[in-house]
């Protein structure tokens, strides 16, 4: 079990900004790969196909660890929907920061 390391106070607009540098859109999880829509000026001209459109993390044949499974479906689920989650929870945050203040209880008085 690895250690977790957890800062207080939560630099939340770090946290949201990290994410929103994330390329947006849907990604999509696969059973061994995730599906990112991201693409640059350089990339090659594609047949028009949403999976010509973006970028692929994968693991690769023989390419993980000598005599470990492959990451579980739930991991690339994890993966795909993390950057909404994070964007999702650093909102919430806010918002119930901003009510914790006595300007904002005054004003839902």
């Amino acid at each position: 079990m690895s250690a977790r390391i957890i800062r207080f106070p939560l630099d939340v607009d770090a946290i949201a900004a990290r994410a929103e540098a994330a390329p947006a859109g849907r990604w999509e999880a696969f059973p061994d790969t995730l599906w990112i829509p991201w693409s640059t000026d350089t990339d090659d001209e594609t047949d028009g196909h949403w999976s010509c459109s973006g970028r692929w993390l994968a693991v690769r044949e023989g390419g993980w660890h000598t005599g470990s499974e492959d990451p579980p479906p739930e991991l690339w689920a994890f993966l795909a929907a993390a950057r909404d989650d994070v964007l999702s929870l650093a909102a919430e945050v806010r918002r119930l920061r901003a009510a914790g203040t006595p300007a904002a209880r005054k004003e839902a008085a």
